[in-house]
């Protein structure tokens, strides 16, 4: 139902006498403006056009198959012309103005040229397969370009195409392919062989196969290739399928992943909170392997009551990590991944701060956590007012109450046991709630 024309008439003084917009087909059961015309004597006269579309396959105007300027056509012969109309005295269009041209096909489908037999189908989509494999079509053979052409045009491609037909020699059927209709690994690894190849009734035969100075073929045929690699290097190699009408080039890369060129992110982090660090694309990589400072868990979502670094499952090379409340110091490494494996890791060493970055969790939070004698809350940050703390064992016991206003609070612990603990704080409020460590040295 998008606009393809909007064109205006403009005769000397009196401004627009005319006007003509043209649209495209609405969606399937939609009734839609398809034509609008309107003309200016002593007043103006307007006429309007509407259809519903009863197609259920959709608009159809832009679908694989030949086609016709018809919008530019029609736009070309009004602006060649000058026509007029007695109104009062003889008035003549003497300019015209295009505010919206837009070209939609006037077209033989693809899919009705070729008579599939099943035309159940997304009319819309490119015939990328090879349509005389399975019997799609009731053809020997057939030729099409990969852009759509207009319906009546022949070019040089598809003149000598037909003359080989009727000559008697058998032509290919025209098939497009991309790099995806080639399956095989992402990398090639140091051990193989390894097998790429196209599904049969997709591609047609390959003519001839190329490889890349790193590879040797092991074996091939007119629809798959085995290779081996050459040397112990990581590096990019490539196969290349070459058919009658078009040469395909597979890149990809051999061996683990190359490190990648840079990690950012803080060196200095704020203990409980979320940081990010982002890695640049390493070399021959498809996925990501984060390791951090140890102890660390790899989960989502984020548990900010724990002690560890946390880092979320399949994360890429962006990512958010949680720094923890056990303030451990220690190396932030990122690795590329592929079929083969992962590759070196770029490394970042890492302390905690108070000063450092990132976004707290929590208000407030207990450090060092594992403690030994004793470890600090700072509600500085906190407004006036009194705040209860209290810490539980496992089974539950309160082994500590206590109270701090808006200062820095330091616990003494050394007559608690050593264990896994929980903190509770509140404001009477909130409840904060930490789990805490208590390790005697």
């Amino acid at each position: 139902g998008g606009q393809s024309l909007k064109i205006k008439g403009m005769a000397n003084v009196l401004g627009q006498i005319l006007g003509l917009e043209t649209y495209g087909m609405p969606l399937p059961g939609q009734r839609h403006k398809i034509a609008y015309f309107k003309s200016k004597s002593l007043w103006w006269n307007y006429y309007n056009r509407y259809v519903t579309n009863n197609n259920s396959r959709g608009p159809m105007d832009r679908v694989p198959g030949g086609w016709f300027p018809t919008t530019t056509i029609l736009a070309k012969s009004m602006i060649q012309s000058t026509p007029c109309e007695w109104i009062i005295g003889q008035v003549c269009i003497n300019d015209w103005i295009i505010s919206a041209i837009d070209h939609v096909n006037s077209f033989i489908p693809s899919v009705s040229a070729l008579g599939l037999i099943n035309p159940n189908i997304d009319w819309a989509a490119a015939l990328s397969k090879n349509l005389i494999c399975d019997e799609s079509i009731p053809f020997d053979s057939y030729f099409g370009p990969k852009d759509n052409e207009q319906h009546t045009s022949f070019t040089e491609k598809s003149v000598v195409w037909l003359l080989e037909e009727l000559a008697g020699n058998p032509q290919r059927p025209s098939v497009y392919l991309d790099v995806n209709d080639l399956s095989g690994p992402d990398a090639l690894c140091l051990s193989g062989p390894n097998t790429f190849s196209f599904d049969s009734c997709v591609a047609p035969e390959v003519i001839d196969w190329n490889v890349s100075n790193n590879l040797n073929i092991v074996h091939s045929d007119q629809h798959s290739i085995s290779v081996e690699v050459t040397t112990q290097t990581n590096h990019e190699g490539f196969i290349e399928a070459i058919f009658s009408d078009q040469t395909l080039r597979k890149n990809f890369w051999i061996g683990t992943p190359g490190p990648s060129p840079l990690l950012e992110g803080p060196e200095t982090v704020r203990t409980g909170s979320t940081v990010t660090y982002s890695a640049q694309q390493a070399p021959g990589a498809t996925r990501y392997q984060w390791y951090l400072p140890y102890p660390f868990d790899v989960q989502a979502p984020f548990d900010y009551t724990s002690t560890n670094w946390q880092v979320p499952p399949d994360a890429g090379r962006n990512t958010q990590v949680f720094t923890g409340y056990g303030g451990y110091n220690g190396l932030v490494q990122v690795m590329g991944v592929n079929d083969c494996g992962p590759g070196d890791a770029t490394i970042k060493s890492v302390i905690h701060g108070n000063n450092g970055s990132g976004q707290q969790q929590s208000p407030i939070f207990p450090y060092p956590n594992a403690s030994d004698d004793a470890f600090h809350l700072d509600f500085s940050r906190l407004g006036a007012g009194s705040y209860s703390i209290n810490i539980f064992d496992a089974l539950g016991q309160n082994v500590y109450s206590g109270q701090s206003s808006n200062v820095e609070k330091t616990i003494n612990t050394l007559s608690i046991d050593g264990g896994t603990y929980f903190l509770h704080v509140s404001d009477g409020e909130q409840l904060w709630q930490f789990q805490l460590i208590i390790d005697h040295q």
